[in-house]
């Protein structure tokens, strides 16, 4: 275990009816050895001084009197409590060691000690001195709510998942407790994994809302349900592949890789939106779904690979980084690179499938009912060219232009007007008036009669605009 780790588990152990000497001892017997045992534990450590001990005065004038020195007394008492194998049995199998456990634990014994003698006179122990049951270290202790306790610590191993060995412990606690006297009172006093729960709950929390507000958009620039769930199957999909991958690689679902994936929310969806888009323009164009999806994913495999190479690039810093940092933050550039990489996979191959078998043509370019609602609001959101309209732009206003003025041509021609930019003459070549036009019901009735087959060829010759 690491001395300068903090104990991952505290234990108070107090009792109303039992001394603490008591309480001490089953702690340090009992309770200690069990919680030792459990899988990730380090070293249980008992604290609060509570030690059982006797304390002997001496009076150096009754030493004097009888001509004991205090070595005499000290040499007695190590002697009474030698604890040391008293013999063995050899056989031609096994040998067996006889241990015999010689420590005095009464304090009428520590009275009635021989020490030596003195003019053929024993003198014991209470000839010459006090004996009183007390505590190793009276000068220490432990308190609870201004009670009595004593303190149970539990380290960890190096290494071991601090979550997981504090679960294994409060599940062998119910079982242990069975074994300690009922006038024993043992609470836990202090969770390290507490503020570690919190701070991954608030993350997991963080990266639910993330996932969500990311389809949110999506949904509201697509404008289809259909479409959404393309991408919307992709994100949680390579996030749950990476936690396969990084169970592989032996990283836990803390803090630094809780928020790589949190990040790696917003980067792992780029990969389907770019792919979506390149085939859905197929799909708007007429081709059928899954020649789309082909088609698309062709060319847009290439620059799919180049977005995740470019994401990848920007964390080979922290791959070689070295010392604690690099070592705190190695494990957190593993995991988004593990998250883009996976998100590429599945673009280039889960997303042109769904695009193909799911992606319909009239929803994508129309959109749901719902979604024809939002295009008012997001209209605004398009982007307009900043240097003016491009060459596609150019071809499509000229295009209405032409369409508009062929119309305004045959309209002309219809009620009987010189064309766009002419006059019709005041006076004939000879000087007379013109005749007066017909009433523009009759002419227009006339003129509609004759020139509709060629109105009828114009509108096939030229089709509609919506402008």
């Amino acid at each position: 275990m690491n001395p300068a780790d903090p104990p991952i588990l505290t234990l108070s152990l107090t009792s109303k009816n039992l001394p603490m000497t008591q309480v001490n001892d089953l702690a340090d017997t009992l309770l200690a050895q069990k919680l030792s045992q459990v899988s990730g534990v380090g070293r249980v450590l008992t604290e609060g001084g509570q030690r059982p001990a006797f304390r002997i005065a001496l009076d150096p004038s009754r030493l004097a009197t009888y001509g004991i020195s205090m070595e005499d007394v000290r040499t007695a008492l190590a002697a009474a409590n030698v604890n040391l194998p008293k013999g063995s049995f050899d056989g031609p199998l096994q040998a067996v060691a006889l241990d015999v456990n010689d420590q005095v634990e009464d304090i009428g014994t520590y009275r009635n000690l021989i020490i030596a003698t003195h003019n053929g006179t024993i003198v014991r122990v209470g000839d010459v001195g006090t004996v009183e049951q007390s505590v190793e270290n009276a000068r220490v202790g432990g308190w609870v709510n201004g009670q009595d306790a004593v303190i149970v610590d539990i380290q960890r191993q190096p290494g071991a998942n601090i979550v997981a060995t504090v679960d294994k412990l409060k599940a062998a606690l119910p079982q242990l407790l069975t074994s300690v006297p009922t006038g024993i009172d043992v609470k836990i006093l202090a969770d390290r994994t507490q503020t570690i729960r919190a701070s991954v709950r608030d993350v997991e929390f963080t990266l639910v809302i993330t996932i969500a507000l990311v389809i949110l958009v999506i949904y509201l620039f697509l404008r289809s349900a259909r479409a959404t769930i393309i991408p919307g199957v992709a994100l949680p999909l390579s996030l749950i592949a990476t936690f396969g991958i990084m169970s592989l690689c032996g990283f836990s679902l803390d803090n630094l890789s809780l928020m790589a994936l949190t990040i790696s929310a917003g980067f792992v969806v780029d990969d389907a939106i770019v792919m979506i888009e390149n085939i859905v323009r197929y799909i708007e164009q007429g081709e059928k779904p899954l020649d789309a999806a082909f088609k698309g994913a062709k060319e847009i495999g290439f620059t799919v690979v180049s977005l995740t190479v470019s994401l990848i690039a920007v964390f080979i810093p922290l791959l070689f980084m070295t010392g604690i940092v690099g070592r705190l933050f190695r494990e957190f550039a593993l995991t988004l690179t593990i998250a883009v990489i996976t998100s590429m996979v599945i673009s280039l191959t889960l997303t042109p499938m769904m695009c193909g078998r799911n992606a319909q043509g009239r929803d994508i370019a129309r959109g749901s009912a719902r979604a024809r609602l939002l295009r008012p609001a997001a209209r605004p959101l398009r982007l307009q060219p900043a240097m003016g309209p491009g060459p596609r732009a150019d071809d499509a206003a000229g295009r209405a232009g032409d369409v508009r003025r062929h119309h305004r041509a045959l309209f002309r021609r219809a009620q009987g007007l010189p064309a766009a930019g002419g006059h019709r003459p005041a006076h004939r070549d000879d000087g007379t008036p013109p005749s007066p036009s017909p009433s523009p019901r009759w002419r227009s009735c006339r003129t509609r009669r004759r020139a509709s087959p060629s109105r009828t060829r114009a509108s096939r010759a030229w089709p509609r605009s919506s402008a």
